[in-house]
């Protein structure tokens, strides 16, 4: 269980700095300077490792039980059993944290804008189970 909780805590910070270099240079590109980009990855980084630590671990370790109780022969089956969930609890977090920032707007969770913020909670979980798996083979 040690093992567990370091390699999703180790996951959540590369996940954290990886994302937020992504971010940076993706929505930024060359509006602020080089100075300005360091400050934007740190803060990317603090905020997505917040994100990561309140809803990506414990959805993680919710995921592993679920799966771990249904009893998939197939490599690739349980692989890609495991990516849905994840792009599932991507979208979820995405939800629950508009709620928690932005509490009178609710009607907006369907808007073309949050295709935007749902792809963010996508690509930031597949990220998170990728480094997570990366992370459990090299042991």
């Amino acid at each position: 269980m040690k093992k567990q909780i370091v390699i999703k805590l180790l996951t959540s910070l590369v996940s954290s700095i990886i994302l937020s270099i992504l971010f940076a240079f993706t929505s930024f590109g060359d509006v602020i300077g080089s100075d300005d980009r360091i400050s934007v990855i740190l803060f990317g980084s603090i905020f997505f490792l917040i994100i990561f630590v309140f809803i990506g671990i414990p959805v993680s370790f919710l995921a592993d039980l679920v799966l771990k109780k249904i009893n998939l022969k197939s490599k690739v089956t349980k692989q890609l059993s495991f990516l849905f969930m994840y792009c599932i609890a991507g979208i979820i977090a995405t939800v629950i944290f508009y709620l928690v920032s932005e509490r009178e707007l609710y009607n907006r969770l369907i808007d073309k804008e949050m295709i935007f913020f749902y792809t963010v909670g996508i690509i930031s979980s597949i990220t998170f189970y990728l480094i997570e798996n990366l992370l459990k083979r090299i042991r």
